[in-house]
């Protein structure tokens, strides 16, 4: 028998100001969604947020031009060291973040 598990996660809908709205369902996913992803699979969440920032990547390039892709991978940049350097700064950071990358096989021609 197949156990099925419901996560839910929630964004206040007072919020109407688009911006603040998409930082909102950004912040849940991260915050609420990925965890409860990795806990209830088994799975390490940050190996799913690396994987999903992959796929969505993959979105980004087959559906905005050159331009937008090449402004994507620069404020990817700038909010990877952003991260670095507060992990740094609290010293939370993972043994070896890096690992996850580096254990990720992906198949040529694929994302």
């Amino acid at each position: 028998m197949t156990t099925t598990h419901t996560i839910e996660f929630s964004v206040s809908d007072t919020i109407l100001d688009s911006d603040e709205k998409c930082e909102a369902i950004v912040e849940s996913i991260i915050d609420e969604f990925v965890p409860a992803v990795g806990i209830t699979t088994g799975t390490c969440s940050d190996e799913i947020a690396v994987r999903l920032m992959i796929e969505l990547a993959f979105q980004i390039g087959a559906t905005h031009s050159a331009n937008s892709v090449l402004d994507l991978i620069v404020a990817v940049t700038d909010a990877a060291r952003a991260g670095q350097a507060a992990a740094l700064e609290t010293q939370n950071a993972c043994d070896h973040p890096e690992q996850v990358l580096m254990d990720m096989e992906c198949l040529p021609g694929k994302h």
